[in-house]
């Protein structure tokens, strides 16, 4: 009422509609441009600490500098700003400024049922826009806290993931090799620990079907995961230990006949009927027609996301040039770190870098004829 007043007393002073609709915009360009700048300060101020909820590092200068998906937000930021503008300034321009002065001043305005439920349905709108940011801003605060705080059955944090050369033979000097490689690796003074695996958590892992005890009915098989690692991997993941005891160096041949010892997880030990993780330890499995003896069991880790359940897993003691390297590392020049691994990798497995480097300096050559003079003095530098 107080507001259709003023538009009276500025009509009768002779203003116009247009002048009248003009002022409304302007008003709702003002407020919704404070608006905006008060909610960058807001983000400015409190951004340090969403960034540390949430686990990354997001800020307004690269959303607006790289977009979306590569797509820029300026646009679609504008677009939002003028349709604020265009949505809280139309109506009270259109209807207030149609009013009748001489039935305003006298204090007859009575609003229409119309108006009533439009303003009915604005308040309730917007009531309800509220609640909705409300509940979702507690459910988004809920599943943050929920995944930061769930207990995975391993660390990730602080590991670095390398893939050697992969034209070694899986023998005994790959073996040799790898070890000595990852035995610079934690002379390093910011590497904690070296260890490989046939997989890195988050990718799938290799099926063993028709897995049994040797000691009960063959009839009762099932399907396991199975992952190769190293002696390092539990301690470097952070993976417990509940029953048993670890692998050790002795556990290892280039010879896949001769690593017979396995690991299970407590999924493993349920799906294989074992009443407790200390009943299975020491008893045999077939895996692959071939006997393979359990000589501990570690605690269920979640080896995908959380959207996936636990996973029977077995671990076995094989190498593989394939296995990726997980390196972790200390807190604190990173940059440095991973410059100083590189070098050590290439000294490490030098000839087969050079190797790489002559086969694609070959496959790249224009010509058909290839200088096998070139090739063998090439071969013989990366060799030293």
């Amino acid at each position: 009422m107080q507001r259709a007043k003023e538009v009276g007393v500025r009509k009768s002073s002779g203003a116009t509609k247009n002048q009248l609709i003009i002022q409304f915009f302007s008003e709702s360009l003002i407020a919704n441009i404070f608006s905006v700048c008060v909610a960058l300060i807001l983000v400015e101020l409190l951004q340090s600490r969403f960034n540390q909820l949430v686990n990354q590092e997001l800020s307004l200068s690269n959303l607006f500098q790289y977009g979306i998906y590569g797509r820029s937000v300026v646009i679609a930021f504008a677009l939002l700003c003028i349709s604020g503008i265009l949505v809280s300034g139309l109506y009270p321009a259109k209807m207030l400024s149609s009013f009748d002065p001489i039935i305003v001043l006298k204090g007859k305005f009575i609003s229409s049922p119309s108006g009533i439920r439009l303003r009915k349905m604005l308040v309730v709108g917007q009531f309800a826009i509220t609640i909705a940011l409300l509940i979702g801003t507690i459910v988004v605060y809920q599943q943050l806290k929920y995944v930061s705080n769930k207990d995975l059955g391993m660390d990730l944090s602080q590991i670095v993931t390398i893939n050697p050369p992969d034209l070694y033979d899986a023998d005994s000097t790959f073996i040799l090799k790898e070890r000595s490689f990852k035995e610079e690796l934690r002379r390093l003074p910011q590497v904690i620990n070296a260890a490989n695996s046939g997989r890195v958590p988050g990718s799938d892992l290799h099926k063993s079907f028709d897995v049994y005890r040797s000691e009960v009915s063959s009839s009762n098989r099932v399907a396991l995961n199975n992952m190769s690692v190293s002696e390092e991997f539990i301690e470097l993941y952070g993976i417990k230990l509940l029953q048993g005891r670890n692998f050790v160096p002795t556990d290892y041949s280039f010879d896949l006949t001769q690593a017979s010892n396995v690991l299970l997880n407590q999924s493993a030990v349920q799906a294989l009927g074992f009443s407790s993780e200390q009943e299975a330890v020491g008893k045999t499995l077939m895996i692959f027609e071939s006997r393979y003896t359990v000589i501990g069991v570690v605690k269920n880790f979640h080896q995908k996301s959380l959207h996936s359940p636990l996973e029977p897993i077995i671990l076995m003691a094989n190498y593989s040039p394939h296995n990726p390297i997980s390196v972790k590392i200390k807190a604190g020049d990173v940059a440095n770190t991973i410059a100083a691994i590189k070098k050590h990798m290439i000294a490490s497995f030098r000839e087969m870098f050079s190797l790489i480097n002559l086969w694609m300096k070959l496959f790249r050559s224009n010509t058909t004829e290839i200088n096998w003079r070139e090739v063998c003095l090439l071969f013989f530098q990366g060799s030293l």
